[in-house]
């Protein structure tokens, strides 16, 4: 009966769980902040040139593009993704893109299936021809004929629901394909940003229950009780249930990057019940009355459980001032949650433990073998002090200068998607088979001089010449591509106009392609006083390290046009900007978490037991982060995070520990460290293990740098445990001997 009614309870509290985990919105959207100046290019780029969200499709013509049954397909397809949604702007296509035609002697500029129909192309010959000259190919088509390229540009910055409504708009992409039985893939910004968030959510609804399920089973399996295993359930449950209700008050997304916090949440809830309740069940050994256990659990357990949520806090509130939006929103959400969490778990513990008089019995593990441990760790600690410390600084100082070799990466292809994942290799057909899937630009803006002159043209063409002579460009767009195609029909003996008045006509040829529904061929690369130019340089998917050699290789080139410096832009320019940001939250975060867990520390436990915490800490730290190098793992979304929070994370054994070996010393006990560990030794490892269960989880996420956070964390968590429980107290004995020794002398 009484565990029916824990069931009732129990669904009850899910409930609101799975509708509130349902609710919340999965954006990967937006990744630097919109103030930084390269977000701010880069939105007004947008805004005048390049609206909209991009989405490819990728098509397989097995047979080659020219021929009538490929053209006639590809013409279906892309006008049924036309009537997919209204917030589809424009596709374009083999089929849809414009060029000049010539007929009687006049000349047409219009798409190419326009051109076919109105027998301005006579037949599908002239038009791979005129194609193949084109500057399309590469970009359209690839360089065999077998795979076709139709770009989506999708609204917006919509009042509601934008990435579920590009999320219909690919699941109809995905039928029609099915339906025709292509061969395809989606790729472009709005595809990979729609894959990141059908990964997060998976991730989120694997980790999640697997936490909470084994959360119940250590539980039982530690206390072998089940009502304290279902109320410590419970715990959990409403601590990640007002971690969800955080996120929404707030009005904020789940990103690839907060995931981790309900994880963070459960465990940390856990941890807090498994330290008051082992306190509890110590205390009670005295033979107190019960209400009298309760007080002196309160009193020993809640400034060692607060400080340890406020130190976990640290570890996540120093990336508040992150330029990188999904970095700052996780420091507050992770903030509220943390410290939400600790109140949660006290309230619902320290209630249990007075509802639940007659229920609170449980086999406590085997005493001799919790002595014998204790032995053992002192025989070796004591027997071995000079080994072990020794050991520990080599190691520390192995691990610091691994991080010689520390490298960054944004690219959020990399950061997220394994290296055999359908994503990459998706991506590596983009830059085998046409001109790269990367690209940045470089903006010109002059309000005196426009860039509608005959020298304006001849420096660009030399600038042009020479970026295409690096290895790492495979392709440039510009004015010159447009003014390409007509000058050859006025001359067909050179590529480019050579006189102003020649510049002029032909310019002037190409204004009168600007429509209601079209804003011309000439407009992707110029305003219409000439005041901006447009450079756009396309790549394959270059790594953050690649990338910082190309812009490095660029800025050494003459650019001026009109004797302006262009400005370098584009999304790639954004990742490379995050790139640096990571590396200076990552030093921020290590020196302010250090900073205030140092000061946490002297106000508890005065100067030096507050340096002998921090060195046991800073040796996992220092192991965790070498490791990163070691393994020649660049820092990212996710293993920048790893340092403070592991640091916020592991120091919570150490305040335990200190916590309480204070507490007997102040009461002159003889053997305060072997008590220290009496009393700290299971639930600190308890902890420890319940923190690795639930960080190894990670290891089964579909994302990269997900998996790379779990790992990390673990090594830092288990390195941690390990100081804790060998390194601390040597350092604690040396401290007493050191202190002694004037008396004996």
């Amino acid at each position: 009966m009484k565990r029916s009614i824990y069931l009732i309870f129990l669904t009850l509290f899910l409930i609101p769980l799975a509708f509130f985990s349902s609710k919340l919105n999965v954006d990967n959207k937006q990744w630097l902040n919109k103030n930084h100046p390269e977000q701010k290019l880069l939105d007004y780029i947008k805004s005048e040139y390049d609206q909209g969200q991009t989405l490819l499709i990728c098509i397989n013509t097995p047979n080659g593009f020219f021929n009538k049954k490929e053209i006639a397909l590809i013409n279906k397809i892309e006008q049924s993704i036309n009537e997919i949604s209204p917030i589809i702007l424009n596709t374009k296509s083999p089929l849809s893109n414009t060029d000049i035609f010539s007929k009687n002697d006049t000349l047409h500029i219009e798409t190419y299936n326009n051109a076919l129909i109105k027998n301005h192309l006579q037949n599908i010959k002239d038009y791979s021809e005129i194609f193949l000259k084109s500057p399309y190919l590469g970009r359209y088509l690839s360089d065999d004929n077998n795979w076709v390229i139709i770009k989506l540009k999708l609204a917006e910055n919509l009042s509601t629901n934008t990435q579920a409504k590009y999320e219909s708009i690919i699941n109809s992409i995905h039928t029609l394909m099915k339906e025709n039985e292509l061969k395809y893939f989606i790729s472009g910004q709005v595809g990979l940003q729609n894959k990141l968030n059908i990964y997060s959510k998976k991730d989120l609804k694997t980790f999640l229950p697997i936490t909470i399920l084994c959360s119940f089973f250590i539980m039982w399996c530690y206390f072998r009780q089940f009502s304290i295993a279902y109320l410590t359930l419970i715990t959990v449950i409403i601590s990640v249930l007002f971690c969800f209700i955080t996120i929404m008050l707030l009005g904020q997304s789940l990103t690839a990057v907060n995931i981790i916090i309900p994880i963070l949440v459960a465990v940390n809830s856990l941890a807090d019940s498994i330290h008051i309740l082992s306190r509890f069940y110590k205390i009670n050994k005295l033979n107190l009355t019960h209400k009298n256990t309760i007080i002196n659990t309160v009193k020993e357990s809640w400034i060692p459980c607060l400080i340890t949520s406020i130190t976990t806090s640290f570890g996540c509130i120093v990336f508040f001032s992150s330029e990188i939006i999904p970095l700052s929103e996780f420091s507050i959400q992770a903030v509220i949650s943390i410290l939400g969490s600790y109140f949660i778990s006290f309230f619902i513990i320290i209630t249990m433990l007075f509802t639940h008089k007659n229920t609170l019995s449980y086999k406590e593990i085997k005493q001799p073998l919790l002595s014998k441990t204790i032995k053992h760790i002192i025989s070796i600690t004591s027997k071995n002090k000079g080994i072990i410390f020794t050991f520990s600084l080599l190691v520390f100082l192995f691990s610091l200068y691994s991080l010689k070799d520390y490298k960054t990466e944004t690219s959020i292809l990399n950061v997220f998607f394994k290296e055999n994942s359908q994503e990459q290799l998706n991506n590596a057909i983009l830059d085998s088979k046409f001109n790269g899937s990367g690209n940045f630009e470089l903006l010109y803006i002059n309000k005196e001089i426009p860039f509608n002159t005959i020298s304006s043209l001849v420096e660009l063409r030399e600038i042009n010449k020479t970026l295409l002579s690096n290895p790492m460009i495979k392709g440039t767009l510009s004015y010159l591509n447009p003014i390409k195609q007509i000058h050859t029909h006025f001359d067909a003996f050179s590529s480019y106009p050579k006189t102003q008045d020649a510049l002029d006509q032909e310019l002037l040829f190409l204004e009168f392609s600007k429509s209601d529904h079209d804003k011309g061929v000439l407009y992707n690369y110029t305003d219409i006083n000439y005041n901006t130019l447009r450079l756009i340089l396309e790549t394959e998917h270059l790594n953050s390290t690649d990338l910082q050699h190309l812009i490095n290789t660029i800025s050494k080139e003459n650019l001026l046009i009109n004797d302006t410096k262009p400005h370098l832009s584009g999304q790639n320019i954004i990742y490379h900007t995050m790139s640096q940001d990571i590396l200076k939250t990552q030093i921020n975060s290590i020196f302010l978490t250090f900073i205030l867990i140092f000061i946490i520390f002297i106000i508890l436990f005065g100067i030096k037991l507050s340096i002998i915490g921090l060195i046991v800490n800073v040796i996992p730290l220092s192991i965790c982060l070498g490791s990163i190098c070691l393994f020649d793992i660049p820092f990212d979304f996710g293993t920048v995070l790893v340092a403070s929070l592991t640091l916020g994370l592991t120091v919570d054994d150490s305040i335990h520990f200190l916590y309480k070996y204070l507490q007997l010393k102040k009461n002159n006990r003889t053997n305060s460290i072997i008590e220290t560990l009496y009393y700290t030794l299971t639930p600190i490892t308890l902890s420890s293990l319940i923190l690795i269960m639930a960080f190894s989880i990670f290891l089964q996420s579909h994302l990269i740098m997900v998996i790379r956070f779990g790992l990390f964390t673990s090594i830092g968590i288990i390195t941690a445990y390990i100081s804790t429980v060998i390194l601390l107290p040597v350092l604690v004995q040396i401290s007493e001997k050191t202190k002694q020794q004037p008396k004996q002398d």
